[in-house]
């Protein structure tokens, strides 16, 4: 996992409460699983922060591996202790989900501090673009999430429910269990509810005929 120096300025905004005096800087607590060589880089990216400005300062800690990182951040809330930002892996999002209080979804965090309202789609989308450029190819600007590649996909709900956009407008609830078949066609993925969505894929190359 890749922590940039904008990834750190933007938690911090989002996570960490105003400090009470103009003169306090905001002081945010980091806890992440990268030990040698990837944790020297985080404390470089770290420090280098710091030094950047003078409102917020981030203090990063070492707990160990992935797994004894997340059983740190439940002990650690149950305990009023809690990190402002936890370093995980995409392996534990069940683990994560299924904490209930213990972890706040990232949607839940912005639109309870507002920070939505400072993100800009423009720059966003161009990110995006730099680190899967492939996939962001095949997306429609003009069209959020609208998008279509060369692959027939297999998509089963999990949990929760989703909406499938298909070509022609129309929009499918689907529910868990619900299989979806997209055959290189145009489609658009949209949550509609307040609870995550997880779905799993199956994508197999394929050739679009003349």
């Amino acid at each position: 996992m890749t922590i940039t120096r904008r990834a750190l300025l933007s938690a911090a905004g989002a996570l960490a409460a105003a400090p009470s005096r103009a003169t306090e800087k905001t002081r945010i607590t980091l806890w992440h699983a990268m030990g040698a060589t990837p944790g020297e880089e985080i404390t470089k990216l770290i420090a280098a922060f710091n030094a950047s400005q003078d409102q917020v300062e981030v203090t990063g800690l070492f707990k160990g591996v992935y797994k004894d990182l997340l059983t740190s951040v439940a002990a650690g809330w149950r305990a009023g202790q809690a990190p402002h930002i936890a370093q995980v892996f995409e392996v534990g999002t069940q683990t994560m989900l299924s904490s209930g209080p213990v972890i706040k979804p990232v949607w839940q965090l912005a639109q309870e501090t507002g920070v939505t309202n400072t993100i800009d789609p423009v720059a966003g989308f161009q990110e995006f673009a730099e680190h899967v450029p492939d996939l962001a190819a095949a997306m429609e600007p003009d069209n959020p999430g609208m998008h279509r590649t060369q692959t027939v996909d297999y998509g089963i709900i999990l949990e929760g429910e989703v909406w499938a956009e298909l070509d022609d407008g129309k929009q499918v609830h689907l529910k868990p269990h619900d299989v979806i078949i997209q055959n290189g066609t145009r489609h658009a993925w949209r949550n509609k509810g307040d609870k995550p969505v997880k779905i799993a894929f199956v994508l197999i190359g394929a050739q679009k005929k003349n």
